[in-house]
C-alpha cells in the first residue's frame, strides 16, 4: 500500500484492522502519477529508456490503476478480514503454555 497510498494516510493507521479499512480505489487518499512507487528497476528503465514523456506518464497512471485493483484482491481474499484473525484471546486456547496453566 505504501506504494501508491499518502504515507500520511499510512502512518494514521495504527494496525492492522486501521490498514485494512482504508479504501485504496478513493482517489483522495491515493498519490498522483508522479508520486507512485514503481520501483527502483522501473524508474532506471524510464529514464534510461527512449521513451516520449506521455509514455511514462501513461506508464504510471497503468501503475495507478493496477496497484489499487490488485490490493483490494489481495485483502478481499486474505484471512485478515475475519475477526477470529484479530482476537488474540480467541486463539490463545491453541497454545501449549496457557493450557498447563489450566490444570
Amino acid at each position: 500500500m505504501k506504494l501508491f497510498v499518502y504515507k500520511s494516510t499510512v502512518k494514521k493507521a495504527d494496525g492492522v484492522a486501521e490498514l485494512l479499512k482504508i479504501d485504496v480505489t478513493n482517489k483522495n487518499t491515493r498519490c498522483n502519477y508522479k508520486e507512485v512507487d514503481v520501483g527502483v528497476a522501473a524508474n532506471k528503465e524510464l529514464v534510461r529508456g527512449k521513451l516520449s514523456d506521455a509514455q511514462r506518464v501513461g506508464f504510471r497512471m497503468k501503475c495507478l490503476q493496477f496497484l489499487p485493483s490488485t490490493v483490494e484482491k489481495l485483502l478481499e481474499r486474505s484471512p485478515l478480514k475475519y475477526s477470529l484473525v484479530h482476537a488474540q484471546h480467541a486463539v490463545s486456547c491453541l497454545v501449549p503454555s496457557s493450557l498447563s496453566l489450566l490444570q
